[in-house]
């Protein structure tokens, strides 16, 4: 999980195949798709470069631990 823009630097070249214009747009778009009760997420699969989105997830939900 990403929290701030550290934790993201940290990982970055490992999504360099990721154009920056259009994460921040797929952010930007799910913000407004995003219930203020709830959670969104974007999850980035290395395999394949797939990008899909979560949105208005419960508080509850806890993604798979990374191994």
């Amino acid at each position: 999980m990403v929290y701030s823009l550290q934790d993201f630097l940290k990982i970055e070249t490992r999504f360099s195949w990721v154009d920056k214009k259009f994460l921040i747009n797929k952010i930007l778009e799910l913000q407004k798709k995003t219930d203020d009760r709830r959670r969104s997420f974007l999850v980035f699969y290395e395999e394949g470069n797939q990008i899909r989105e979560y949105i208005n997830m419960d508080h509850n939900f806890t993604p798979l631990p990374y191994c």
